[in-house]
């Protein structure tokens, strides 16, 4: 695996903090995945204006990276795509469902960030990774986040299930696990050891929750903390 490799190399590379801007591509997928978070927290919370303010910052954020793509192609297929869909992204209010986006809507969505998400895997299997650890813990945690807020927020259906299985996140997150505890070992870093070892405590406390798509959780704790972490590992949007 990627991530695998990335830790393993680690160790024995110092790093200098002006190596650590985040790539473009990797902003967009960044801002996607909270956009997605922000989204769906706003049904968990039954309408808090709160995340749906969230909600439209990320998503003008994802929209503004894409002019920063060096792939002109890529960007004119991502920016079409994002601004069909995001017309999309807004709630219905159904008596007896309280706030509903239709399933087809869902799965755009879904797939969206999927797509994005893979464009962003492939960029790191043709570019250095040492120099981009805190890029990486950063994208997956958000993804992964994203992803539990997504089914979350539904009426579990077997329709529901489609297009989860581009991201496996129970090994998505053991990976992730692994890496944040490699962190601590590598010299350079812009983020303090402190700050460190608050992210994977806060991951440790996430993480089984998060990869349980049919349990449900503590949504405003959950949302709390992997808000922390974005924080902690330098959100550089």
């Amino acid at each position: 695996m990627m991530i695998k490799k990335l830790v393993a190399l680690s160790l024995t590379i110092l790093i200098a903090p002006a190596t650590f801007a985040v790539s473009a591509l990797g902003e967009h997928t960044m801002a996607v995945a909270q956009s997605m978070s922000a989204f769906y927290m706003v049904s968990l919370s039954e309408g808090d204006t709160r995340y749906e303010k969230e909600f439209q910052s990320y998503a003008d954020i994802a929209e503004a990276k894409l002019a920063n793509f060096k792939d002109k192609a890529l960007a004119d297929e991502l920016n079409s795509e994002w601004y069909r869909l995001r017309r999309h992204l807004k709630y219905d209010y159904m008596g007896g469902a309280g706030l509903t986006v239709p399933n087809s809507v869902r799965l755009q969505y879904r797939d969206y960030l999927t797509k994005s998400y893979d464009h962003w895997q492939k960029q790191l299997e043709q570019e250095p990774l040492p120099v981009r650890q805190l890029e990486i813990a950063n994208i997956k945690a958000e993804v992964i986040s994203a992803r539990y807020f997504d089914v979350s927020s539904t009426i579990q259906t077997k329709q529901d299930d489609k297009g989860l299985e581009a991201v496996n996140p129970t090994a998505e997150a053991d990976e992730l696990m692994t890496l944040f505890k490699r962190l601590s070992s590598v010299k350079g870093l812009p983020v303090d050891q402190k700050a460190l070892s608050n992210v994977q405590n806060k991951w440790t406390f996430m993480q089984k929750a998060l990869v349980n798509y049919r349990e449900r959780g503590a949504y405003f704790l959950l949302y709390y903390n992997k808000n922390q972490i974005n924080k902690h590992l330098g959100n550089r949007s």
